[in-house]
């Protein structure tokens, strides 16, 4: 799960969103052709893989299942669900998993649209549901990062967080800054962030600037300079500096 959780996706195409009804749909899966996301309405289900994992979908969960897996579906009480089947470029499959979610009737809803849309034939529906699609998945990370952040000691992190990554490339945040959000010590923040990721404050904001640095530097629209500002850098020549010791190649080579 904490793969699918921090994946980039590109979805290439949506195959099919569809409500099953209570009592329908088949129990036995051989080689599924697709991945696919469920939400389920009503009693829970077993999913049982062909490897010996079992994974319990509840009303309050979201199940992935991974394209060419088999499985069998049991239920004490028929019931019905929404599912999204969409395929990834390349062969990238995940474990299966059950993730619960926090805002159910939200995710319903946009499982609802998603069905209604591809029901719908309209001009540009594919499109249109993998944009909602794309939504789903991308709440469904945002949940798990927060819950990731929440457990614990951790949850103090959790406003410089947010601060940090709303902030890193329109200004210059200080450690005592980011402290005082969290109602903590400098000393303290320094040493959760380094419990959590290893890293300092300071070096978790450089990364996030050096990336999207290399994001601008790609896209061929902007100069050095206009990156280093964009990235949050005043000074160009330490912008220079920065993203070769994190690079290995200067900016105006990358």
């Amino acid at each position: 799960m904490e793969q699918f959780m921090r994946h980039d996706f590109i979805v290439s195409e949506i195959a099919l969103a569809i409500y099953v009804l209570p009592g329908s749909g088949e129990s036995h899966h051989r080689m599924r052709p697709t991945h696919g996301i469920v939400l389920n309405t009503a009693a829970p289900k077993e999913y049982l893989f062909s490897d010996g994992t079992s994974v319990t979908m509840h009303t309050d969960s979201i199940l992935y299942l991974p394209k060419n897996s088999d499985y069998d579906v049991r239920a004490d009480m028929p019931g019905g669900c929404y599912a999204i089947n969409f395929d990834m470029p390349g062969d990238t499959v995940f474990a299966p998993f059950s993730v619960s979610i926090r805002s159910r009737n939200e995710y319903l809803n946009q499982f609802r649209r998603t069905v209604r849309i591809w029901a719908s034939k309209a001009p540009g529906y594919r499109m249109k549901c993998k944009s909602v699609l794309y939504d789903i998945l991308c709440a469904m990370q945002e949940e798990y990062h927060v819950s990731q952040h929440t457990g614990g000691q951790f949850r103090l992190l959790t406003p410089a967080l947010e601060y940090i990554h709303e902030n890193y490339y329109r200004e210059n945040i200080d450690v005592d800054s980011l402290a005082h959000l969290c109602g903590i010590s400098d000393v303290y923040l320094r040493k959760l962030f380094r419990q959590k990721f290893g890293i300092s404050p300071t070096k978790y904001i450089g990364k996030l600037k050096i990336a999207r640095a290399e994001e601008l530097l790609r896209s061929g629209m902007y100069s050095v300079t206009e990156t280093a500002v964009l990235s949050g850098y005043n000074d160009s020549s330490y912008f220079s500096r920065e993203f070769k010791k994190a690079t290995g190649v200067p900016p105006n080579k990358y």
